[in-house]
């Protein structure tokens, strides 16, 4: 994203299609990088980007619109239900349990 939000490069690009969402223990589906780099690159483009699509969701729905509002775009992902958050602490320790039992 840095390199793309960098002055000269790309100036004629069409398309962008990223799909490498990240999950951490509090949330699903977070862009990679800097959220304001990532917006200002894509922001520079918004005259020549024909297709961006950003983390598609399950409708292959970008999580971020060209000339959309700040607030409006999902680039920070979701939030994890309590629920959620539970279930994978128990995967996490029962993967780590399945490693020591295979050593």
């Amino acid at each position: 994203w840095n390199a793309l939000a960098a002055e000269g490069v790309c100036p004629r690009l069409e398309m962008i299609w990223v799909d490498a969402p990240m999950h951490t223990n509090d949330r699903v589906d977070a862009a990679r990088g800097d959220h304001d780099v990532i917006r200002s690159a894509l922001k520079k483009r918004i005259g020549t980007l024909k297709l961006c699509m950003i983390n598609p969701d399950d409708q292959c729905k970008s999580r971020y619109v060209l000339g959309a509002k700040v607030e409006s775009d999902r680039l920070n992902g979701a939030a994890r239900t309590e629920d959620e958050k539970q279930a994978l602490r128990m995967m996490q320790r029962y993967s780590k349990r399945s490693q020591l039992n295979t050593t």
